[in-house]
């Protein structure tokens, strides 16, 4: 997966999917994005794509476990019960925590080697 900055998406339309990128830190302390894509305009909305977002949403106010459940088709966000918890956020900025988490993985300019592969000159 790349981070491909929006100055460049019109480069590779049709290989870019929109995800909205959470902020996230766990009961330990550990910081994490959690990329939630979008459904694809063209189909039905995917509720695993759905309820993954509504997770999301719901842990924005609230500690809670995600969990899958492969018979309803859909993942779960279980509420934490034990005694509250202050989230700690790190002191990086969301830009400078995509950069940490996508590293070399950023497709930032027009001659960058996934667009030239994708493009068939690499």
């Amino acid at each position: 997966m790349y981070y491909v900055v929006p100055a460049m998406v019109a480069e590779m339309p049709n290989e870019c999917q929109p995800y909205t990128a959470f902020t996230a830190v766990n009961l330990r302390g550990s910081v994490f994005l959690w990329l939630v894509p979008f459904p694809p305009d063209d189909r039905q909305p995917n509720a695993w794509l759905v309820t993954n977002r509504e997770c999301a949403e719901a842990a924005i106010n609230k500690w809670v476990r995600v969990a899958s459940n492969r018979d309803d088709g859909c993942y779960h966000a279980i509420e934490y019960e034990g005694p509250p918890v202050e989230p700690m956020f790190p002191p990086e900025t969301f830009r400078e925590l995509l950069m940490l988490g996508f590293k070399n993985r950023v497709v930032d300019r027009p001659d960058h080697p996934v667009i030239l592969k994708l493009r068939g000159l690499a």
